[in-house]
């Protein structure tokens, strides 16, 4: 059976779309978030292009809020929720996990194991990669 020309094209065409879908949504587009923190108070940013971008974001957030001496906590380019749990001047966060309940529940942990005692969560996002 001989094909005409665009039957032949269509399923390549397909393919060739559903395998740039797959490679978008494994890389992700501007998924990049970052955490920054100083003593005195933390900040962070999500779906930017760029982890530069998204720690320079973080870092101004922080100063905005008074810190000092600010540090990365954390950041990534992977797609995902994320979370920041504090308890007084201690902070744990992660980026990139896959669903909210995961990324709440290692960010306290992440608290405890920097010396909190009473973590308490102050923010959640979910970074789409736009």
């Amino acid at each position: 059976m001989i094909k005409s020309r665009g039957t032949f094209l269509l399923p390549m065409i397909l393919t060739l779309f559903i395998l740039m879908l797959s490679v978008i949504s494994i890389h992700g587009l501007g998924a990049a978030s970052a955490v920054a923190y100083s003593s005195e108070a933390y900040g962070y940013s999500f779906n930017v292009d760029t982890v530069e971008e998204a720690e320079e974001l973080a870092r101004k957030m922080c100063a905005e809020h008074g810190g000092r001496e600010i540090q990365i906590l954390i950041s990534t380019d992977q797609r995902g929720y994320g979370a920041i749990a504090v308890d007084g001047n201690v902070v744990g966060a992660v980026v990139g996990y896959p669903d909210l309940r995961s990324a709440t529940a290692r960010a306290l942990s992440e608290c405890v194991r920097q010396g909190c005692k009473q973590p308490r969560i102050v923010a959640t996002w979910f970074d789409r990669g736009y």
